[in-house]
């Protein structure tokens, strides 16, 4: 009788953990396709000749209602049964709920199930067997979010069970608001007016190392303040005419170079980087801060040079005078669109100098732009030196380097500085 009861028990908490959910498969897209796994259930579990003869088919499911495309592939001494739910007239195999299970072609044992979270494909959980229970890995846009959290439920019913299920199972261990956000929001779309107004202007745009605007609109070095003929912007400029269509509508003229000059000794550096100073290693850092700064200063009098800095990550730690690795940028900048609806940020590139171990050269300043599109899927513009460019190319750039970043509230009366 106590088994019962204790069984009993177990039961009850887990429809509980499922009916506390969020309504995650629908807001997110991901589409469940359990009621073709377990139809199929006998060929996932069958022998390898009968997987191996199985015909490719697409199979309807009523609840929720799917199309899923059923096949069979064989890679590297292995088989795989991949489940692709339909999207758009076609069934990708790394779409929003697909499933791709892994048996060995030797002796058919079961490797792992991928199943894909969100429609990139380089996010998904990763479940393998381990005994009578299974063991997860998450990863979103390529970082491993969760590695080895043990699921007490057996790889068979895995394979067949709802995804809702294991998601109950590790409620507590996994934040599923941040796997399976509740997007698109409003503030989604503050953030692509802006890009789309920046977009506009972009063509008229031209480049010039060193070239900015200055407060009453003109073109000059920054350097030297002098009139710049011809116009154009360097990525400092660039930044600085992107905040001034936050700043000059507000105040009735642009910000300041002198003001967006100024470096903050005593916030970064070391205690012998004093001597490369001629050099400006910390220049995109400084300048990031004073555009942050101008703008929060718009708003209370009191803000400082660091109070922008994107210091409070969850999975990350702030490094002094570098932020955090440029590798990792999709998956922090999936996260703060997901925490922080509505911001964009300004972010200073950098590397440590190789004369000088600790310094930072902080060598590259871009304008970063996370939102969640009507759809419903992740989205960032990158926007650097009068161009669109995008995460993949910055990294490439930028191998092995760094990135801080300042966070600024996005606005939909932004208006950029006017280019004749």
């Amino acid at each position: 009788m106590r088994g019962h009861r204790s069984a009993r028990a177990a039961l009850a908490l887990l429809l509980l953990a499922l009916a506390t959910l969020p309504a995650w498969s629908e807001e997110a897209g991901f589409a469940e396709n359990s009621g073709v796994r377990g139809e199929l259930a006998g060929l996932i579990e069958g022998s390898t000749r009968d997987a191996l003869a199985a015909r490719t088919g697409v199979y309807r499911q009523d609840f929720p209602p799917l199309s899923v495309r059923f096949r069979v592939l064989r890679q590297h001494g292995d088989f795989y049964l991949a489940f692709s739910n339909a999207e758009g007239g076609a069934y990708p195999i790394d779409g929003k709920g697909s499933y791709v299970i892994e048996r060995s072609l030797a002796d058919g044992s079961f490797v792992q199930v991928k199943i894909f979270l969100n429609g990139d494909p380089d996010s998904f959980a990763r479940i393998r067997p381990a005994g009578d229970r299974s063991v997860m890995d998450i990863s979103m846009y390529g970082f491993p979010m969760y590695q080895g959290l043990m699921i007490p439920l057996r790889f068979k019913n895995v394979l067949t069970d709802p995804f809702e299920k294991i998601m109950a199972l590790c409620d507590a261990s996994v934040d599923w608001s941040l796997v399976f956000p509740s997007r698109p929001l409003p503030e989604d779309g503050v953030v692509r007016s802006m890009v789309d107004k920046i977009r506009a202007e972009l063509p008229k745009l031209s480049d010039h190392d060193d070239g900015a605007m200055n407060a009453a609109g003109k073109f000059v070095y920054i350097r030297t303040l002098r009139a710049l003929s011809g116009g154009g912007f360097n990525c400092s400029g660039f930044d600085k005419w992107v905040m001034d269509g936050l700043y000059g509508p507000r105040t009735g003229h642009l910000i300041s170079i002198e003001a967006l000059k100024k470096k903050h000794l005593d916030l970064r550096g070391t205690p012998s980087s004093g001597v490369f100073e001629g050099l400006d290693p910390y220049f995109g850092l400084d300048w990031t801060r004073n555009l942050a700064l101008a703008v929060d200063r718009l708003d209370d009098p009191e803000a400082g040079p660091e109070d922008a800095d994107v210091r409070d990550i969850p999975f990350f730690h702030f490094e002094r005078d570098s932020g955090y690795d440029l590798g990792d940028l999709r998956f922090i900048l999936y996260e703060l669109a997901v925490r922080n609806p509505g911001d964009f940020y300004l972010g200073s590139v950098n590397h440590e100098l190789p004369e000088q171990p600790g310094v930072r050269e902080h060598s590259h300043v871009v304008v970063l732009f996370p939102y969640f599109g009507p759809d419903g899927r992740f989205e960032v513009d990158v926007m650097e030196r009068n161009l669109e460019t995008g995460i993949a190319s910055l990294q490439r750039r930028y191998p092995g380097n760094f990135i801080l970043l300042e966070k600024i509230r996005a606005s939909r009366n932004f208006s950029p500085p006017k280019i004749d």
